[in-house]
């Protein structure tokens, strides 16, 4: 039988033709909280849908015309036409075949019957076909697709939006069905599949190579032409769920879900095609996205692609990459409000010739405007982050950030190649701070270590912090500040890592951006690796040792990034095997020689003292292991408090090196010295410079003392120097350099 049919609207608008009244206990339930088998299927026999094909075909736009031979209907139609259907099905044993002109023809075949569409046959088409069907869609276990394009939806779209390219969809004012496939949807090279409903369902294949796979739910849907091979997606109103148990591919292009909820338990991919880069895949849920244990989410290729999954809540507990077979790897980003890396969850963006980036809750230290902040981070003990170089390169970065509460527990890795490169970057910060990694490895075997950095507001680091890590998800901050164990930072050290612990200023009422370092004993057996400790704040070490045992560790402590902060070390030791120790700031003082950047004391410190350095029984050592001083140790200090406002203050100090220079500014306060020693060892191989201005001493030296230049052969360059200049009017006690000691060796 052939049936010919031309251009004939029914009525204006969008062809729509009146329907008879349904009683509402017989309208279709969604598919996806009436499992779509069940739903469908009843409403008309087995043996009926297994024969069925589509029926009461009106053409409303262009030419189409319709044959059908024993099981298989073939429908031949202009580019742009528009038919409508009072039913489309095709049974088990049937075929529908569109003839076009092309693949960029379409043809959209709108049902205006009360019946969902059951495809549970073959549908085949040279070009695009787009399906629409306010009932529900259901594409069964024997469903085959072959098309250049398939668009499904149970939301309408008029004929002139659909003409004119808008692509805006919507329920007009009435219940959307769902769409659920079962079967096996595929397109051309370059092709798109679109599913559009209330709720989607996919527990079958959805495969589009070197093409767009776009899954959405809502009640209002928009398709925006973004002038290349990709469309984006737009819901308003009223979003639905998503639901992945099968397996969404687009090797080498893109995939887009997007709904109020997303659950993600399939496969997702958007690897390379053939030996090409990947693609894109992109998971954005308004309220929550879950990624289930046996998940897979991947853009991998011969370089890495990219993967974002964003959410309200965003839940990962399954496997999502983006490496690089012989390139680079690609980008991971995990955002949203809350965001929780749960169970064993796997994020790799390892590469062969470099590491990719991974960004869990924002960008490096929440500064990167193009990309959102979280509110919380938790990244469980079991799960595991990698940014490798696998072969040759860098190691990637890794930033997992929040403004309110991060818990950073998993293990993290971004080493540099096997052959070649250098360690790469891993950052565990927020607001407040529980950082005790499984793991950390910025390692490089030919290169120079990475770095780990902590940037919360307070924190404070000690070898008795809590063990419990709880049960997870935990999302909420604490009042008291960040805690961090001193072997999980040795431990990074151990294994090459740099590691940098920073404070990013005032949290709320309760954290200013200080560091206390107390009963902590940061031992390391050393392999290159440096300590750099910066606080928005005050810096207080007491009761605390951090060494190096066998190779030289640079160690760096800066106070006062806010403008204020001082440093103090109170019975506390810093051993560096050969490293230079620096202690200073962030604030611009005058010397006697020049300007210096110094840890300004002032009153109120965590630590009591008023002055920009003090040390009290203290060690600064930068001896090896045969007692050879091989680094240098740079103090600078300043205070600005109003009484007793001494720059740098020490007492009871042994300080090592090959070049010492200490530089303090006091003239805050009448009794203001710049640089006061009392009691104390300053010993250097190659030179010693004390360099003070204060308001009536520049440098004061007083008690038992014992400072010396000490080079192991003669060296015409080595010296020593004390420079002191006070600014006081020329009345009472007033030195530039004061030495009244009981006792002196030099």
């Amino acid at each position: 039988m052939t049936t010919r049919s031309t251009c004939r609207r029914s009525r204006p608008g969008d062809g729509r033709q009146a329907l008879h009244a349904v009683p509402r206990h017989l309208r279709t339930r969604p598919l996806v909280r009436a499992l779509a088998a069940c739903s469908l299927v009843s409403f008309a026999g087995a043996d009926a849908l297994a024969q069925q094909l589509p029926s009461g075909m009106n053409a409303v736009a262009g030419q189409v015309s319709a044959q059908t031979n024993g099981a298989t209907l073939t429908v031949t139609n202009s580019p742009n036409a528009i038919i409508n259907w009072q039913s489309f099905s095709i049974g088990a044993q049937n075929a529908v075949r569109f003839n076009q002109a092309n693949a960029a023809s379409q043809v959209l075949n709108r049902v205006t019957g009360n019946d969902p569409s059951s495809i549970l046959g073959s549908l085949s088409s040279n070009g695009r076909v787009w399906l629409l069907n306010q009932n529900g869609i259901l594409f069964g276990q024997g469903a085959r697709i072959d098309v250049a394009g398939l668009v499904a939806s149970t939301l309408n779209i008029t004929d002139a939006n659909w003409l004119l390219g808008r692509h805006q969809f919507g329920n007009d004012g009435a219940p959307s069905g769902d769409i659920v496939n079962q079967g096996e949807l595929r397109t051309s090279l370059g092709g798109q599949v679109i599913l559009l409903g209330a709720n989607v369902r996919n527990e079958g294949t959805v495969d589009a190579p070197g093409g767009q796979v776009i899954v959405a739910a809502g009640s209002s849907i928009e398709l925006v032409d973004t002038a290349t091979p990709n469309i984006g997606v737009k819901v308003d109103a009223t979003p639905g769920e998503v639901l992945n148990l099968g397996t969404l591919s687009a090797a080498g292009g893109r995939v887009d879900i997007q709904a109020a909820m997303i659950n993600q338990d399939g496969i997702v991919r958007a690897d390379s095609l053939a030996s090409g880069p990947a693609g894109e895949v992109v998971l954005r849920a308004s309220h929550q996205l879950v990624a289930g244990a046996g998940s897979v989410t991947s853009a991998d290729g011969a370089s890495g692609g990219k993967v974002t999954l964003d959410a309200d809540r965003n839940l990962l507990s399954g496997t999502v990459t983006a490496k690089g077979d012989t390139g680079a790897g690609g980008e991971v980003r995990l955002l949203g409000r809350e965001v929780g890396l749960l169970d064993a969850a796997r994020v790799d963006v390892s590469g062969a010739s470099g590491g990719g980036e991974v960004l869990v809750g924002g960008g490096q230290q929440g500064q990167d405007a193009s990309v959102p902040n979280a509110q919380a981070v938790y990244v469980g003990p079991q799960t595991s982050i990698a940014a490798d170089a696998t072969e040759s390169g860098d190691g990637g970065r890794v930033i997992v950030w929040s403004d309110t509460a991060t818990r950073a527990y998993g293990s993290f890795s971004a080493h540099g190649g096997a052959t070649s490169g250098n360690g790469g970057f891993i950052e565990t910060s927020g607001g407040w701070l529980d950082a005790r990694p499984a793991r950390i490895d910025t390692s490089a075997p030919h290169g120079l270590a990475g770095a780990w950095l902590l940037d919360p507001s307070d924190i404070y680091i000690s070898d008795s912090t809590a063990d419990n890590m709880g049960v997870g998800p935990d999302f909420t901050a604490s009042s008291t500040p960040s805690e961090i164990n001193s072997a999980t930072i040795a431990t990074a050290l151990n294994a090459g890592s740099s590691v940098t612990i920073s404070t990013g200023g005032a949290n709320g009422v309760f954290e200013a951006g200080d560091i206390t370092i107390s009963g902590a004993n940061i031992v390391t057996s050393g392999s290159g690796a440096s300590l750099s400790i910066q606080a928005s704040g005050d810096i207080w070490m007491t009761g605390s040792t951090i060494r190096s045992t066998a190779a030289p560790m640079a160690v760096t402590l800066l106070a006062g990034a806010s403008g204020v902060g001082s440093i103090a070390m109170d019975t506390a030791n810093i051993y560096s095997y050969g490293g230079d120790i620096k202690l200073a700031g962030f604030t611009t003082v005058t010397g006697p020689y020049s300007n210096f950047d110094a840890a300004v004391g002032h009153y109120g410190s965590i630590s009591g003292y008023t002055d920009g350095v003090a040390f009290y029984n203290a060690v600064l050592d930068t001896r090896d292991g045969l007692g050879q001083a091989q680094g240098k140790v740079s103090i600078a200090g300043a205070s600005i408090a109003a009484s007793d406002s001494y720059g740098v203050w020490m007492r009871g100090t042994d300080v090592r090196g090959t070049d010492i220079l200490i530089q303090g500014y006091g003239n805050a306060s009448p009794s203001g010295h710049g640089v006061d020693i009392d009691t104390s060892q300053l010993l250097a191989t190659s030179s010693l410079s004390l360099q003070g201005l204060g308001y009536s001493k520049g440098v004061s030296l007083s008690g038992n003392l014992h400072i010396g230049v000490l080079p192991g052969a003669p060296d015409p360059a080595a010296y020593l120097e004390i420079v002191g200049e006070a600014t006081a009017p020329s009345t009472g006690s007033i030195y530039g350099v004061s030495i009244t000691p009981t006792s002196v060796g030099w």
